[in-house]
């Protein structure tokens, strides 16, 4: 079943529009990848590098925007369309990609590995309520 709404009036959206490109303008985004802080100096951004830190100005983020589909497909491993977000269509997926995870045998935190990514991927790929399926955690027994 689809389920279409809006939660947020557009003055509200216009608020967060507004304070976002503030944001992005002043504050920033930290970035710790060379080849995208590069990208970024060459289309306009004002980049520090030595602090990681690249601020958009507003004609860059609306010029990218703009350039941005307003939909955005993603399919299943068969090729049959899964998500299509921007439709309006609300879909359900895991989350949050945390380092960490809560041991179900010992019940206490301790950091995410391999093993835990792959057991939370098979569990939510099983579960019928699920649209798209994400890394329920980040492993921290790989290298990044």
């Amino acid at each position: 079943m689809d389920v279409l709404f809006s939660i947020l009036s557009r003055e509200a959206l216009a608020q967060i529009d507004l304070a976002s490109t503030e944001i992005l303008e002043k504050v920033g985004i930290a970035i710790h990848h060379v080849e995208i802080l590069k990208l970024l100096d060459s289309a306009g951004a004002k980049v520090t590098y030595d602090r990681k830190r690249a601020r958009m100005p507003e004609h860059l983020v609306r010029e990218s925007l703009r350039r941005t589909p307003r939909e955005v497909t993603l399919y299943d491993r068969n090729g049959k369309e899964r998500a299509k977000y921007g439709s309006g269509r609300l879909y359900f997926s895991t989350g949050p990609n945390s380092p960490y995870i809560l041991d179900l045998e010992t019940n206490e935190r301790r950091i995410a590995t391999t093993r835990d990514t792959e057991d939370g991927a098979r569990l939510a790929d099983g579960l019928h309520t699920i649209d798209v399926v994400y890394a329920l955690c980040t492993p921290q027994d790989v290298p990044f």
